[in-house]
């Protein structure tokens, strides 16, 4: 069982995972922990990986959640299956997990190893850059779709600019080609046919946070390596 603090932590995480409604695994819990005792300066690998948060991240869960919430064991895209909190009404297929460059993750064997792995069946950046899912989808990261400032079940709009997309949060005036909701998680999926507006043949994609004609975006790409 882990310390006062850690337990502190871990109860602030959930509450606030439950208070947004957002789906989440326990693991999903262990790595925002992580970070915050990183940003302390008080992480201690002997101590905070997740095999040895993961039991109290579960009971915390059962107290906190309650029934408003249900969970489900299912493929997450890791060699094992992990358990997936959702809102009762929620479908848990639409988890989105965390990916590797947004996450705190722990060097060596880590929690890769154990029943609640990261997953990475959406969207993933590889080192050769982003690529679909088994949709076709391209999924914007949380971390990225944050830094513009959106929030759940706000608007995201697409447009074309030149041989890129953007997404904001401001309609544009020429050249939209989609419109998408903010999920529970921040995330926007851009379906294959919202790409194929600009991109052909494309196998991974590249993002960036910039400013087009005075508006603030996320530039979805080509990755050129």
């Amino acid at each position: 069982m882990c310390n006062s603090a850690t337990l502190s932590l871990i109860r602030q995480e959930v509450e606030q995972k439950v208070q947004l409604g957002v789906l989440f695994t326990a693991f999903d819990v262990t790595l925002a922990v992580q970070e915050t005792l990183k940003g302390q300066g008080q992480y201690d690998p002997s101590c905070h990986r997740h095999r040895y948060l993961k039991n109290d991240v579960h009971r915390v869960v059962s107290e906190i959640a309650g029934s408003s919430y249900d969970r489900k064991l299912q493929d997450v895209g890791a060699p094992s299956e992990a358990y997936v909190y959702f809102p009762i009404g929620a479908d848990p297929a639409s988890y989105v997990p965390l990916q590797r460059k947004d996450s705190p993750v722990d060097n060596a064997v880590g929690p890769y190893s154990i029943d609640i792995p990261v997953p990475a069946i959406i969207a993933t950046n590889n080192g050769d850059g982003h690529t679909v899912d088994a949709r076709g989808s391209l999924t914007i990261p949380a971390a990225l779709m944050r830094q513009l400032g959106f929030n759940f079940d706000e608007t995201a709009y697409v447009a074309k600019e030149g041989n890129s997309l953007t997404v904001s949060r401001t309609q544009p005036k020429n050249d939209q080609v989609a419109t998408y909701t903010v999920d529970h998680n921040c995330n926007v999926r851009l379906t294959r046919p919202c790409l194929a507006q600009v991109f052909e043949n494309v196998d991974s994609y590249d993002f960036e946070v910039g400013n087009v004609q005075g508006v603030d975006c996320i530039l979805v790409k080509n990755y050129d390596g």
